[in-house]
């Protein structure tokens, strides 16, 4: 007489493959929704540069895809736009930062990619002008997500 297990091994295995891989993707998810957000804040409290129009600080902003897929965002806020003049609420920048990141992260077909932009196209020309729109910002979300990386997995990121 032998104790007969009333369960497929089978079955089991799959579950908690499947779980090992949700949970991989909840921290992946995570620690890049928080490498984005403090590279946007960042981004918008060190650029040395002064808002003219109020777009280029509105159209700071990330977006996390997944196989080319958009599965979050933020930033790209009017409301961030560091000016006082008349008719200046950052709107077009806000739409342009958005769209420019889903444009590139739509790119990236396979795994993880988290775009952080400053969507306006003049953002360049910005920095050309020896103002940090991004420089500061791409070093620091680097640096922020190899630690979060290696401390999640016990490698870091080559993102």
């Amino acid at each position: 007489m032998g104790i007969k297990a009333k369960f497929n091994v089978n079955d089991v295995v799959r579950q908690a493959t499947v779980q090992a891989v949700e949970n991989v993707n909840r921290i992946m998810f995570n620690n890049l929704a928080f490498v984005g957000e403090e590279a946007v804040k960042i981004a918008r409290e060190q650029g040395s540069y002064k808002d003219q129009t109020g777009n280029l600080r509105a159209s700071t902003g990330y977006v996390i895809a997944y196989n080319g897929n958009i599965i979050g965002e933020d930033g790209f806020d009017p409301s961030a736009a560091k000016t006082t003049k008349k008719n200046r609420d950052g709107a077009t920048g806000a739409k342009e930062g958005r769209e420019l990141a889903t444009e590139i992260a739509s790119q990236h077909k396979k795994g993880y990619a988290l775009v952080v932009v400053a969507g306006m196209n003049y953002g360049q020309w910005v920095e050309k002008r020896n103002y940090d729109v991004l420089t500061f910002t791409e070093a620091s979300a680097r640096i922020l997500a190899n630690e979060l990386m290696s401390k999640a997995f016990g490698t870091a990121w080559t993102g």
